[in-house]
C-alpha cells in the first residue's frame, strides 16, 4: 500500500442533470488566505482552461483519460497505477491513494457532491471571479463518514462553469497535517489563471 500525507481526497464528481448553482450566502469578500507554503512550479492544463502553481517537490498527475493534467497535486510522485485504482479506491476508507490537493473545473450541469455537512462558508473573490470557499464535515448517510473533514474552492466562471479545489481528511488522520494541507491550497488558489471556455 503506497504511504501518502494523512490528508485528501474523496470527491465524488458526477455528471449530473441538475444545475450547479451559486451559492446565495453572502458573508466576506476576503482573497484567500496566505501560507508560508512556497509556490514555485505552475502546472497548466489547456484541454480545461486553467493554470495553478503548485509546491516545490510535489508532483502532479500524468494525464489519462479519466483524469486530465493538473487534477492532483502530492509531495509524492502520482503513477498512472495510481490514477487508475483511484475510484475503486474511495470506496475504502482511508483509500489507498490519496493525493494531498485535487482541482477540477465541472462544466455547466455537472455537480459536486460529497454530502457532508457544510460549515464555515464564504463568499470570496479569487482571481477576478465570484468564489466560495467551506468545509465539510462528514455525517450519517454521506459519502464522507463521521470524523472526515473536506476544505473547498469553487470558482464561478462567466460561462456557468466553475473551478474546483479541496483537499480531504479522514477520521484517523493527522489534524495538522489537515490544516497544513489547507494552508498550502489557500496559496495554491491564490495563484489560479482560468480562461473562459
Amino acid at each position: 500500500m503506497r504511504r501518502l500525507l494523512s490528508a485528501v481526497l474523496g470527491v465524488s464528481l458526477c455528471a449530473c442533470g441538475s444545475e450547479s448553482t451559486k451559492p446565495s450566502t453572502t458573508e466576506s469578500a476576503a482573497q484567500p488566505a496566505t501560507s508560508h507554503a512556497p509556490t514555485v512550479a505552475l502546472c497548466t492544463n489547456d484541454e480545461r482552461g486553467w493554470a495553478i502553481s503548485y509546491p516545490e517537490g510535489w508532483h502532479t498527475n500524468p494525464t489519462i483519460a479519466a483524469y486530465s493534467e493538473c487534477s492532483f497535486f502530492d509531495p509524492e510522485e502520482i503513477t498512472r497505477a495510481d490514477l487508475a485504482q483511484l475510484t475503486d479506491s474511495l470506496r475504502q476508507n482511508p483509500p489507498d491513494f490519496r493525493p494531498a490537493i485535487w482541482a477540477t473545473r465541472f462544466l455547466p450541469g455537472q455537480r459536486y457532491a460529497l454530502g457532508g455537512e457544510q460549515q464555515n462558508f464564504e463568499e470570496i473573490t479569487v482571481a477576478g471571479h465570484d468564489a466560495a470557499r467551506w468545509e465539510e464535515r462528514g455525517v450519517p448517510g454521506a459519502i464522507m463518514r463521521q470524523g472526515e473533514r473536506a476544505y473547498v474552492y469553487r470558482l464561478f466562471l462567466d460561462d456557468g462553469a466553475y473551478f474546483m479545489a479541496g483537499t480531504r481528511s479522514f477520521a484517523a488522520d493527522d489534524a495538522d497535517e489537515y490544516e497544513r494541507l489547507r494552508d498550502v491550497l489557500d496559496e495554491m488558489v491564490s495563484t489560479v489563471q482560468l480562461e473562459t471556455q
